[in-house]
């Protein structure tokens, strides 16, 4: 995790990974951005041809920098969309 890390002008830079950022860029592309527009883990996966573990061990990741956040839940499931922060993020990505 330490070499995903970059320091830069007193503030930690994350470095996403390809799976991150095809994460982000799926739910961008898909306009889900707010709780109410917010995929499953399993429909995210489908979308990037991933299996559900994989996305979710990423997901996870996403959350804790503030990439992504929680929507309102689907039956069981939980939901996720990309936040203001992701879409930053991703738009300087490409």
């Amino acid at each position: 995790m330490l070499s995903n890390i970059l320091i830069k002008r007193g503030e930690i830079n994350l470095m996403l990974n390809k799976v991150e950022i095809d994460i982000l860029r799926h739910l961008l592309e898909n306009g889900l951005n707010n709780p109410m527009d917010s995929r499953t883990i399993k429909l995210i996966s489908k979308g990037v041809g991933l299996n559900n573990l994989r996305v979710r061990n990423n997901i996870t990741h996403l959350l804790m920098h503030e990439y992504v956040s929680k929507g309102y839940r689907e039956r069981q499931s939980g939901t996720y969309y990309i936040t203001k922060k992701g879409i930053d993020e991703i738009e300087t990505k490409t």
